[in-house]
């Protein structure tokens, strides 16, 4: 579980977004990266720069047919 740094609920680690944050106020540099949840990153978008990485949805079983 990790915590989102805007809402500070808690939430699965594989639905995290990674996101730039500035070091100082009104720099458009990204100073450190922080985790944020899918509801921050879209009602927040003042709070950071850019998203650095998005979560990965879940892989796909693949299935192999059965040989008779």
């Amino acid at each position: 579980m990790t915590i989102c740094s805007n809402c500070l609920d808690e939430f699965p680690d594989k639905e995290m977004y990674i996101v730039g944050k500035p070091m100082m106020w009104e720099s458009d540099e990204v100073g450190y990266y922080t985790p944020f949840c899918k509801d921050c990153t879209m009602k927040d978008k003042e709070a950071y720069i850019k998203i650095i990485k998005e979560p990965q949805p879940p892989k796909k079983r693949k299935t192999t047919k059965k040989k008779k």
